[in-house]
Order: structure tokens, then C-alpha cells, then sequence
């Protein structure tokens, strides 16, 4: 009797060890791979900006690698009702004009490769950032600051419309985590409109 609970308990001990070892390794690997991405990203994210400043500095010429436009609401800055000063500012950063993506054989929206939000209502000031490849959102970053108190800044990384790193939590009040379904939301929303102001 002792020698079949002994082997039973070294069945089940082996069982455990066979089943759980190698979902540890998985999720280990699974890790290293997320890392690997948000390390993609994080280059991608600094040879855009480099791209950028690079058109900025240019302005104009023929070995341009990013366009420009520019969306401004309340130029201005007139008072809005119950709100007081106002203003918000989208640049759409692309490679080129979305038709000759089709040509590619790419969608049309991979052209679009940054957005970049700035919006001021009353004490209030946000800042947004979506960073595309080829079409998809892979880095959101905001920051956002109210009044005299300290500004927070919060990123999320993105790979096959999942989130797979949050950096950043708010504190204070009012401040809330971004919803990772409603960037995905709003930045679909902002490839939409992009490609809208081609037609």
C-alpha cells in the first residue's frame, strides 16, 4: 500500500514538474520576445523623430522622407463658451501620398507613421503621441497636466492591436490609465481621417 502512494506521489510530482516547466520556459520566452518588441519600437520611435526634426530643419527639398499636415482648431485662441482658452493641434507625419501605397501593394494607411496632439482647454494641457508600422499602432504616449499639479506621463506598447507594456500610472485626481481598446479606437479614427483629407 505505501510503495502504490509513494509512486502515485512521484507520478503526480513528475506530472507537475513535466506540465509546469515548460509553461514557465514559455512565459519566459513569451517575455524575451515582448522585450525584443518594445525594443523595435522604442528604435522606431527615435528614427521617426530623427526623420522629423530632419523635415522640420529642411522645411523644403527633394530628399524629403516625411510630409507634414496639420489640423488646428481655434488658431486663434478666442475664448471658448464654458470652457475659456482652447486650442488643439493634430500633425499627421507620413512618407508619402496614401494612393501610392495601394501601388505597393500596401494598405493605404501604412504611409502614416506618426500623430501628434497638443490640446489646451482652461488649466488643462494634453499631449498625444501614436506612432504607426506599416499600418498598425504600436506606441501611444501621453502626458497631461492640470493646474499647479505635476504632470503625469503614461506609454503603451502595442503589437498585433494588444497591448504588451504600460509604462506610467496616473495619481491625483482626475487622472486616469489610458483604456488600451480606446487608443486603438481613436487612433483607427485618426488613420480614417488622415486618408479622408487625400480625397
Amino acid at each position: 500500500m505505501i510503495r502504490i502512494q509513494c509512486s502515485r506521489r512521484l507520478w503526480l510530482a513528475w506530472l507537475l514538474i513535466l506540465c509546469v516547466w515548460p509553461c514557465r520556459g514559455a512565459t519566459q520566452a513569451s517575455a524575451s520576445l515582448q522585450e525584443d518588441e518594445v525594443r523595435r519600437i522604442r528604435e522606431l520611435y527615435t528614427r521617426t523623430n530623427e526623420a522629423i526634426r530632419s523635415a522640420v530643419a529642411k522645411k523644403s527639398g527633394e530628399d524629403q522622407t516625411l510630409y507634414c499636415n496639420e489640423v488646428v482648431t481655434n488658431r486663434y485662441d478666442g475664448a471658448w463658451r464654458a470652457v475659456g482658452n482652447y486650442s488643439r493641434r493634430e500633425v499627421f507625419w507620413y512618407t508619402d501620398q496614401p494612393e501610392f501605397a495601394r501601388y505597393e501593394n500596401l494598405p493605404e494607411e501604412s504611409v502614416l507613421v506618426k500623430v501628434e496632439i497638443k490640446e489646451t482647454a482652461a488649466v488643462r494641457s494634453v499631449a498625444e503621441e501614436y506612432l504607426f508600422d506599416t499600418g498598425d499602432l504600436v506606441f501611444y504616449y501621453r502626458r497631461t497636466k492640470a493646474g499647479e499639479t505635476a504632470p503625469w506621463e503614461e506609454r503603451l506598447y502595442f503589437q498585433d492591436k494588444k497591448m504588451i507594456r504600460r509604462l506610467g500610472e496616473p495619481t491625483g485626481e482626475g487622472f486616469e490609465p489610458s483604456d488600451p481598446a480606446k487608443v486603438l479606437v481613436r487612433a483607427a479614427k485618426l488613420q480614417k481621417f488622415f486618408l479622408s483629407s487625400f480625397d
